[in-house]
């Protein structure tokens, strides 16, 4: 139980750093996005999102959470 216990924990801790490192990747795309032009509807004034586009982007397998949970998933068996 102490070498599972201790290897969980490694894993536990490479997947905080995974997250941090992805969590930094996402603040560098933000920033990089803020620089664009970005287009609005002025009748609603609003941003105009391309909802096709977006829709594949949220979902849990393009998630760094989910690739995570699915790293994780074989080492807790």
């Amino acid at each position: 139980s102490d070498v599972t216990y201790g290897f969980q924990r490694v894993v536990d801790g490479i997947s905080a750093q995974v997250v941090a490192r992805d969590v930094a990747g996402i603040q560098d795309d933000l920033a990089a996005i803020a620089a664009l032009p970005i287009a609005r509807d002025d009748e609603v004034g609003a941003v105009v999102v391309d909802e096709p586009a977006l829709a594949p982007l949220a979902g849990r397998q393009r998630s760094p959470l989910g690739a995570v949970g699915s790293e994780q998933a074989p080492a807790r068996a």
